[in-house]
């Protein structure tokens, strides 16, 4: 169908009130690359900075999550519906660097220009960049409406704004020292004295949008603000990727090991970590390169429940200790599941890793697990590991000295999630989850420490470590002649009597 159809053209206008429509409809127009493969999240964005019940906003969405996208086209909305309807209105938008805010600018001035389709519906736009009144790195206008693009940098001395718009105002270089985030707090601070905010005409908005990068910086300080209403998500919520029509697990994965875990947990996570407030820091995970021969291996399992996002998962670890007391981390992961469910996951992680014991924490849940398990599985023990009226938080706590002796050590593999805990855990609240803490803390609990095979030595030193084999039928010919050598004694004994 002609889009340019004139008969069409109340119906395009009319749609384009909607700004999901306008947004992934009309300004994908322009581009190849931008507001395409839009999924449940953008449009939840949209729907966030549309809503006109708060006028303080805060959002915060991992990387690669088109956050920017949507705000050009919250942008590009702002401005076209002003001059159509011939409405006064300024809008600022504000980031840490004149490159990021002339880009922004560039990528706005593009939309309007270069979109025929957005030209047809609103033919009110200027047509070319000289039929507007001003369009430059840091303006545009035309009508009763004006975007200005700014940075920390710029001077905004007698200018004010009714609508303000910080993005990734905080990064890597600006959040480093306590003197670098307490100068960009002041900055923010005096900001406010610029924006028009009256609530007797229903005047002002400010919108914060970012991710966090130190636990006291500046956005992780707004994300905790209950001024602000706030629309946050992270790569992963409830255990499921939050953005699947585009990336998938391997594409996260290889972040996080191309990244510092410290950096991934703040960038896509949305949860900063100060190395000294950490249960762990990132120098003390030690991988192991092999397991030692001799070892008590124990799974320990805290129960969890088996709807995402309303219940905890169960958190499930595998420990093998040496005979030096060293804790090798095999397995560790999160299971959501029914009580069957679970019972059917223990059963086959002890097939495939074969543990010496395994307990589950004692609770009313675990209790009937148990029973379930003993029923079904009878020749497959699980016993109990109590918490003992000892809280829980403290028992976590006690995981640090071991890290910071490194005398834990992790499979090389695998390990993502717990170490993902370990990094971020700064006590009870700091964490949606840390049922893997838990169930690790626990072994240190009930672990065993495994006699060493005792060694035999040869006249020279040299341990003698014969194949099983030779050594068994070396050892049964050796038993023979003892045999036949006390027989022999008993005969000439009797002879003599």
């Amino acid at each position: 169908m002609d889009v340019f159809n004139a008969k069409d053209w109340d119906r395009w206008r009319q749609n384009a009130r909607d700004p999901k429509f306008f947004i992934e409809v009309i300004c994908s127009e322009a581009w190849p690359d931008k507001f395409q493969n839009f999924g449940r999240i953008q449009e939840e964005m949209i729907d966030f900075l549309f809503d006109k019940s708060s006028n303080r906003k805060l959002l915060s969405a991992f990387r690669l999550s088109f956050k920017t996208t949507v705000l050009l086209g919250f942008f590009a909305y702002l401005f076209t519906w002003a001059l159509a309807e011939d409405a006064y209105d300024a809008i600022i938008y504000n980031t840490y660097t004149k490159e990021n805010a002339a880009n922004f600018q560039a990528d706005l001035k593009h939309t309007l220009l270069e979109n025929e389709l957005l030209q047809w519906v609103f033919p009110e736009l200027p047509k070319t960049e000289n039929d507007y009144k001003t369009m430059t790195k840091s303006r545009i206008q035309h009508g009763h409406m004006k975007v200005d693009f700014a940075s920390v940098e710029t001077t905004l001395v007698s200018r004010h704004y009714p609508k303000w718009v910080n993005d990734d105002l905080e990064n890597d270089k600006n959040s480093r020292t306590s003197y670098m985030r307490a100068e960009l707090k002041k900055t923010w601070q005096y900001q406010k004295a610029i924006l028009m905010k009256i609530k007797k005409l229903d005047m002002g908005l400010e919108i914060e949008t970012g991710t966090p990068y130190h636990p006291q910086g500046l956005f992780f300080d707004l994300m905790k603000k209950d001024s602000f209403s706030k629309y946050i998500m992270p790569y992963k919520q409830f255990g499921k990727l939050t953005f699947p029509e585009v990336y998938s697990e391997e594409d996260f994965e290889e972040k996080r090991i191309d990244m510092a875990p410290s950096i991934f947990s703040a960038q896509f996570e949305l949860i900063p970590v100060s190395e000294e407030d950490a249960l762990c820091r990132e120098s003390w995970i030690t991988k192991y390169k092999r397991i030692p021969d001799t070892t008590w291996r124990q799974m320990v399992i805290d129960p969890g429940g088996s709807i995402p996002g309303k219940n905890d998962p169960s958190g499930i670890t595998i420990t093998d200790t040496d005979t030096d007391g060293y804790l090798y981390v095999v397995y560790a992961d999160e299971f959501w599941g029914t009580p069957m469910g679970l019972i059917e996951e223990i059963d086959r992680l002890q097939h495939e890793f074969d543990p010496d014991d395994t307990r589950i924490e004692k609770e009313r849940y675990s209790m009937t697990i148990a029973d379930i398990y003993q029923h079904i599985y009878p020749r497959r023990n699980i016993a109990f590991v109590e918490h003992e009226k000892e809280n829980k938080d403290n028992r976590i706590w006690k995981l640090r000295q071991w890290y910071e002796r490194k005398r834990i050590l992790h499979n090389p593999d695998g390990m993502h999630k717990l170490e993902a805990q370990l990094l971020s855990y700064t006590g009870p609240e700091s964490l949606d989850n840390d049922d893997l803490l838990d169930s690790l803390a626990y072994h240190l609990k009930v672990r065993r420490i495994p006699r060493p095979e005792k060694k035999h030595y040869l006249p020279s030193g040299r341990v003698f470590n014969p194949p099983k084999n030779d050594f068994d039928e070396e050892f049964a010919k050796f038993t023979n002649l003892v045999q036949e050598k006390s027989e022999e004694k008993v005969q000439r004994y009797e002879e003599l009597f």
